[in-house]
């Protein structure tokens, strides 16, 4: 597992080929290369700018996207890399 530290209160957990975006204490988007599933509700100019940053580093940057409630979030990080 690595941490990466991106802005402050902003950080990427990586585990294996997935990729996980925290804002504050909330990851709201996750990347397993293939596709980048984010969270659908209205967010803060703060976490708004925390996605796109994050988005600007993702390799490759055409990544399907999705947008899916927080708890779907929640649910596939937990049943795919086991962290909430």
């Amino acid at each position: 597992m690595k941490i990466k530290l991106l802005k402050a209160n902003c950080f990427e957990i990586q585990i294996k080929h997935i990729k996980i975006l925290v804002s504050y204490e909330t990851p709201i988007a996750v990347s397993n290369g293939q596709e980048i599933l984010m969270i659908d509700e209205k967010i803060s100019k703060t976490t708004g700018n925390h996605i796109n940053i994050w988005l600007k580093w993702l390799e490759p940057s055409e990544q399907k996207k999705t947008y899916i409630s927080r708890e779907v979030l929640s649910v596939w990080i937990e049943s795919n890399v086991g962290l909430i």
